[in-house]
Formats: structure tokens, C-alpha cells, sequence
């Protein structure tokens, strides 16, 4: 990863599929699943432009592979920012010990 930072302008370029998700700051319903839990995974994530009476909005939507679902919100961008050391794993996760301190 030679890049730190990333904002919308690089979305094209960038892939969550099958990511883990550790942390989010909202509620999801994991009592309707029969399995044991873990962090979600991502299939995708979509964004389109939809015009509206005075404005023309961003929607996106987060598509969890499982549980099955997906998380949708408006949004006119996003900062993601890689900090830390990096790992180079040959799961397609963290272990914990791999992200203390990362």
C-alpha cells in the first residue's frame, strides 16, 4: 500500500469486496442470524446521483455479504486514511495481534 489517504475522487480505483468491517459507528441486528457472530463482510459499495427539488444528492449503499443485508446512507464524500504499520497477511483479515497498534 503505498498510498495513506483516499478520498471519493479515487472510488473507481478502490475495492472493499470481502473486507472485514471491525468497527462502525451504528446499531446492526445480530439477533436475527443463527450463527455465530464475527464482524460483517462487505460485497460492495455503490454510489449514484439522484437529482432532487433543490439539489442533487449521493446515496450509497454498503452491500454485507453476511449477514445478508446492506447499509444505505447520503453522503457528499468520504476520507479513508491508512495509519499504522502495515501487515501483509495471507487471510483476507487481521488477526487481532496484527492490528494492536496498527
Amino acid at each position: 500500500m503505498s498510498r495513506t489517504y483516499w478520498t471519493q475522487e479515487q472510488f473507481a480505483e478502490m475495492s472493499w469486496h470481502d473486507n472485514y468491517v471491525h468497527a462502525l459507528r451504528i446499531t446492526l441486528d445480530y439477533a436475527s442470524p443463527s450463527a455465530a457472530m464475527g464482524p460483517f463482510s462487505i460485497h460492495a459499495i455503490e454510489r449514484r446521483t439522484e437529482a432532487r427539488e433543490r439539489y442533487a444528492a449521493r446515496p450509497w449503499k454498503i452491500v454485507v455479504s453476511w449477514p445478508v443485508g446492506e447499509i444505505t446512507f447520503e453522503a457528499g464524500g468520504y476520507e479513508q486514511r491508512g495509519w499504522g504499520k502495515q501487515v501483509l497477511s495471507h487471510l483476507q483479515h487481521l488477526l487481532p495481534e496484527e492490528r494492536v497498534g496498527a
